[in-house]
C-alpha cells in the first residue's frame, strides 16, 4: 500500500491511485512497520486514512510496533498522531499475547487483552 501509493505520488497519479484503498467497506493493512518506508509513508498513509475516516469505512491495522513508534517507522511524528488520532477515534487497541501462530510452540500461557481487559471480553 504504502510503496504503491508513493510510487503513484512521485509519478502524479496518487488521487486515482487512492481509490482501491479508499473505497473497499473494510481495509485491512497488515504488518505497519515490518518493512522500511520512504519519507513520505505517512503522507500517503494519511491521505488513505483520513478519506476512510470521512466516509466512516472501518479499518483494520496489524502490527508489533507500539503506536508510540510510529511517528519513527512511518518518518513523521506529526502525522503519524493525526493517523492514530482518526483511527483510534472510533477504533479499538487489541493486544495479543503468545508465541507466534508460526512456531511450533501453539500452547500460549498469556491470555489476550482486549480494550484494557483481561481474558475474553466476547
Amino acid at each position: 500500500l504504502i510503496d504503491e501509493l508513493s510510487s503513484a505520488s512521485r509519478d502524479g497519479r496518487l488521487r486515482e491511485a487512492l481509490v482501491p484503498y479508499t473505497h473497499p467497506g473494510v481495509l485491512v493493512v497488515d504488518e505497519v512497520g515490518y518493512l522500511s518506508y520512504g519519507l513520505d509513508a505517512a503522507n500517503v498513509l494519511f491521505q488513505v486514512v483520513n478519506e476512510r475516516h470521512l466516509h466512516r469505512r472501518p479499518m483494520v491495522f496489524t502490527t508489533n510496533k507500539p503506536v508510540e513508534e510510529w511517528g519513527r517507522v512511518l518518518h513523521d511524528p506529526d502525522l503519524a498522531e493525526a493517523i492514530l488520532d482518526r483511527v483510534l477515534e472510533r477504533g479499538r487497541i487489541l493486544h495479543f499475547n503468545g508465541p507466534s501462530y508460526r512456531t511450533k510452540h501453539l500452547h500460549s500461557q498469556g491470555g489476550s487483552i482486549i480494550s484494557g481487559k483481561v481474558g475474553p471480553e466476547f
